[in-house]
Parts: C-alpha cells; structure tokens; sequence
C-alpha cells in the first residue's frame, strides 16, 4: 500500500468516524485550536448580607449598604453570593478574599466589612 492510498484511507475513515477520532489535525484546524483562547471561570463574590431563619426562608438584604440589623430578622447571620447560594459568614470571607472585596485577615465576614474601603 502506498502512502496516497493510506492518506486516503484514513480520510475516508475519518469522515466516516469524524468524533470517534476527534479533531482533524489539518494546519486550518491546528490554527484555529492554537488561537482559541481558554474560558476563564467567574469569581464567585458576596454580594448582600442575609439571615437564614429557623423554617429556612432566607430574608436578604437590598442592598451592601445594609446591615444585619436593618434585616430585623432572627437567625443564622450570613450572605448571598453571586451564585445565589445563602453562605454563613466564615464561608463568606472566604469568597471575599479570594474575590479581593476585603483584606485576607478577616476571618468572619461582617456586613460592615462590605462597606469598608479595600487596602
């Protein structure tokens, strides 16, 4: 078997298997693979200060300007994250640093600490 048999061979087969044998390799399609750029994951943050009553209602804030206080709810103490999700409040911190919205010391995030001007 020459080489212009074999080429067209494993055409044929591709194009009968094309995702079975994944991508083609032509220098189009390596190009465009080379090109494409990586999808970044959003940064979860913290968004607003909510508490998470006994029944499990969750009653949050309108805004970061907020406090707890203001809320006039009993309960677990905690926010609302980007996601949507009610975390309590040393989850929160820990969203908040890795979202850089408050400095890494703060170990239980408060609703002030929302407030506060970042260093």
């Amino acid at each position: 078997m020459n080489k212009s048999t074999l080429s067209d061979l494993i055409l044929t087969i591709r194009s009968l298997f094309g995702k079975l044998l994944g991508p083609s390799n032509s220098p189009t399609e390596l190009s465009r693979r080379a090109v494409s750029k990586p999808r970044r994951t959003p940064v979860k943050t913290v968004k607003v200060p909510a508490v998470k009553k006994t029944s499990g209602k969750v009653v949050k804030a309108k805004s970061k300007q907020q406090s707890h206080d203001d809320l006039k709810t009993e309960g677990q103490r905690g926010f609302i994250l980007s996601d949507g999700k009610f975390a309590g409040r040393e989850e929160a911190a820990t969203v908040a640093k890795k979202a850089k919205q408050v400095p890494k010391t703060v170990k239980k995030l408060h609703s002030e600490d929302l407030r506060k001007k970042k260093k």
